[in-house]
């Protein structure tokens, strides 16, 4: 009796079973659920006006810098951050190189061409100025820096 194969050469019933099994590994390991006994609140990721001082302080930690201000008799405080980030990341092709090894079927020596990677990083600086009066956020802005390229060694 012939058996179905696939384009792999493979008999058709050790596919399904080999996509069952992969299936089942992704259930498994997929999720994870709170109880409702969940006693943790998100905290919010971004700065938004009406927020007090410590509120900020526990989304983006201490100033770097902070400086009062007075201005028509309101004294204010602008606190300064300054982050490095990601802009984007890339693998490039650095060309190839030979590398040998030994065919334990026949014993002959065997090369062959591999490629050879190399990571390139974009860096930029995010800089954030806050204004804070009476002890909350009244105004914010974002500024980000010209970006650094950072290019790895391949292999």
């Amino acid at each position: 009796m012939k058996q179905n194969r696939s384009p792999l050469n493979l008999p058709i019933s050790n596919l399904l079973l080999a996509g069952a099994l992969a299936l089942a590994a992704l259930m498994l390991a997929g999720c994870e659920t709170t109880g409702a006994d969940s006693t943790e609140v998100a905290v919010p990721q971004t700065v938004t006006k009406g927020m007090t001082k410590s509120e900020v302080v526990a989304i983006l930690g201490e100033p770097l810098a902070v400086e009062e201000v007075v201005q028509q008799g309101v004294t204010a405080e602008i606190w300064r951050y300054e982050k490095e980030v990601l802009l984007s990341s890339t693998i490039e092709s650095d060309g190839e190189e030979e590398r040998s090894y030994i065919d334990h079927k026949t014993g002959e020596v065997v090369i062959v061409r591999e490629p050879i990677y190399r990571n390139e990083r974009v860096k930029g600086t995010v800089s954030a100025e806050i204004l804070i009066i009476d002890g909350k956020v009244v105004a914010f802005k974002e500024t980000q820096g010209g970006p650094e390229f950072e290019v790895g060694a391949g292999r």
